[in-house]
């Protein structure tokens, strides 16, 4: 992953065989050496932690389409109490997001792409209600029950870092909490993830 992020920029060049720093004189390739900069290893511990809560699971992202189908009517309704219109309270992709994670604490539910704590706030209590109702009656097993389940076992600090993780805390502090460096953390991700492959 971090390859391919500096892939993308254009500070590392790859082709059939090699893989090496860039040469021509494009923009960007070369400048890193020139003017060093950070590349954002958080979105890629983010893609990473997706990609591994989906190995783990064993499952993929899919949309519970029926869940879907009754937060949007959830939507319909509080929208026109509110008489605002309806993606002013969710729009689509957190929907579906809700539809995915099935959140059914207000932890849980601010970490839904696009919920902030003041929509969670306004709204999170109908919709975690709903939610919780229908993973009971499904007896739905949460891809996050999944994660922690299966790598209990494992570690406690793998645990940790996947919880953590979940509840969007910042990389430092999670390295900090457990006494790691951050190249240290790097590797316990990695590990995580490379376990199910």
């Amino acid at each position: 992953m971090v390859i391919r992020q500096a892939l993308i920029p254009k500070f590392l060049a790859k082709d059939i065989e090699n893989l090496r720093i860039a040469e021509t004189d494009s923009p960007g390739e070369w400048s890193f050496l020139r003017n060093p900069h950070r590349l954002c290893l958080r979105k890629i511990m983010t893609t990473l932690i997706l990609q591994m809560r989906i190995m783990l699971s064993g499952q993929t992202a899919a949309v519970d389409e029926e869940l879907f189908s009754i937060l949007k009517d959830l939507r319909k309704k509080i929208s026109k109490l509110k008489d605002v219109p309806p993606f002013v309270i969710f729009q689509d992709p957190s929907l579906e997001d809700m539809a995915i994670q099935y959140p059914i604490t207000s932890m849980s539910f601010q970490n839904i792409s696009g919920v902030g704590a003041g929509k969670a706030q306004r709204y999170g209590k109908e919709f975690i209600e709903i939610i919780k109702k229908y993973v009971e009656e499904k007896e739905i097993i949460r891809p996050l029950d999944m994660v922690v389940k299966s790598v209990v076992n494992k570690s406690g600090i793998k645990v940790y870092i996947i919880q953590s993780i979940d509840m969007k805390r910042p990389f430092e502090d999670i390295a900090e909490a457990k006494g790691l460096e951050m190249n240290e953390l790097i590797s316990e991700v990695e590990a995580i993830v490379n376990s199910r492959n």
